[in-house]
């Protein structure tokens, strides 16, 4: 046996009426709000956005390899026993050995002239420049793209 929820005409009326206001007022969307949405969606400007943000890495990695490289490494062995020699007279002399011999060195290279690395540093600089000029294109595709579509609708 099914039962049914019969609501009044008014119940109903009333019902939508609060639904509707819950809702809150509908807007239209700006152009602002295309153009944020956009650049926050848009397939080609955020890839050429990644690739910048990519390229302008490059930069400080070629300009590191430009400086100084400095190393530095500790060690330490644990050396245990017994070692055996003969005396003055002749005799044989059993002592025991137990150290620690640490190790530590500290190595600084700088190369007087780096032809490769000053050549990789101007690659990077222009990769990032030409990453820019394309992010700037892209954006300004985008502003126009979102423009006729917004003035079309």
């Amino acid at each position: 046996m099914r039962r049914s929820v019969r609501i009044p005409r008014r119940g109903a009326l009333a019902l939508a009426v609060l639904a509707l206001a819950a809702a809150g007022p509908a807007r239209a969307m700006t152009l602002a709000d295309a153009f944020d949405a956009a650049l926050s969606n848009d397939p080609q400007y955020r890839a050429a956005l990644f690739d910048r943000d990519s390229a302008r890495e490059n930069v400080p990695m070629a300009r590191a390899a430009l400086m100084p490289q400095l190393q530095f490494s500790a060690s330490t062995a644990e050396v245990g026993g017994t070692r055996e020699f003969p005396n003055a007279l002749n005799q044989d002399v059993t002592v025991r050995v137990d150290y620690v011999a640490p190790q530590t060195q500290l190595a600084l290279r700088q190369p007087v002239f780096n032809y490769e690395g000053l050549s990789r540093l101007r690659q990077a600089e222009a990769a990032t420049r030409s990453a820019d000029a394309t992010f700037r294109s892209r954006a300004l595709t985008l502003v126009d793209r979102v423009s006729t579509a917004y003035m079309q609708a």
